[in-house]
């Protein structure tokens, strides 16, 4: 059976500061990534300051990232193919970066600069061997709902936003409560440790504004550790 690695990202201007220390916490991989500019003479030299700074540790290096616009920059471009054909120094076959965009227009304008220039950087990627998600690729209509990040969008003609944090998440809350209220029973958890593990699946949805699932939450903890205690006990404030 394939494991899932225990990694953490990596900013490429401060890898000699700070993988060292991500190397003696136990993380098992990382992502080493640079933002808009890499300011190394090339990935050659920067994998020879990497190499031995990972050298008697099992931690790998899961993928190398150039994060810029493409489609504007002709330099950025050239970098990014750099990364794609050297990605193999680092033994990864994955090279992440932004899809990029023409600044003050429309997605729509950029879907056909975006096609020539990750068509050819996909060809590219395949012929030195990397796998090509295609479906990170594919364009999202912006006209209907859409998912991101687990997270569900919807742009109303307005332009107004809605969101809705990622439904897997309230399952597991779910269950974990449901775990929990065993746990309680048998005197292992307290209702206030509870209460304070709430805080956290509360404090996501909050920040998408998704108050139909607090909503949700809330009951479901007053229904479990709540309803029916005595009315001398202390009862909890969540999500304050």
């Amino acid at each position: 059976m394939e494991t899932i690695r225990i990694g953490t990202c990596v900013p490429g201007q401060a890898t000699e500061k700070l993988l060292p220390h991500f190397v003696r916490a136990g993380f098992e991989c990382v992502a080493l990534n640079f933002h808009m500019e890499f300011p190394e003479k090339d990935l050659p030299t920067y994998w020879e300051k990497v190499r031995p700074l990972l050298e008697g540790s099992p931690v790998k290096v899961s993928s190398i990232g150039f994060y810029c616009n493409a489609l504007e920059n002709e330099g950025q471009r050239k970098t990014l193919e750099h990364f794609i054909d050297n990605a193999h120094l680092f033994g990864t076959d994955v090279v992440t970066t932004f899809a990029g965009a023409l600044e003050g227009q429309p997605v729509e304008t950029a879907i056909p600069r975006y096609k020539e220039v990750f068509g050819e950087l996909a060809r590219r990627a395949e012929a030195k061997g990397l796998q090509v998600n295609r479906n990170k690729c594919h364009v999202i209509d912006l006209d209907k709902p859409f998912r991101f990040c687990k997270a569900k969008f919807q742009i109303l003609p307005s332009g107004r936003i809605i969101t809705h944090g990622c439904r897997d998440g309230m399952k597991r809350a779910r269950r974990k409560m449901r775990y929990f209220r065993k746990q309680v029973d048998a005197g292992e958890k307290t209702v206030e440790q509870v209460a304070e593990w709430l805080k956290g699946p509360i404090a996501y949805y909050e920040q998408f504004n998704d108050h139909g699932r607090v909503l949700k939450l809330r009951r479901l903890y007053y229904a479990l550790f709540i309803k029916g205690r005595k009315t001398e006990e202390v009862k909890p404030c969540i999500g304050s």
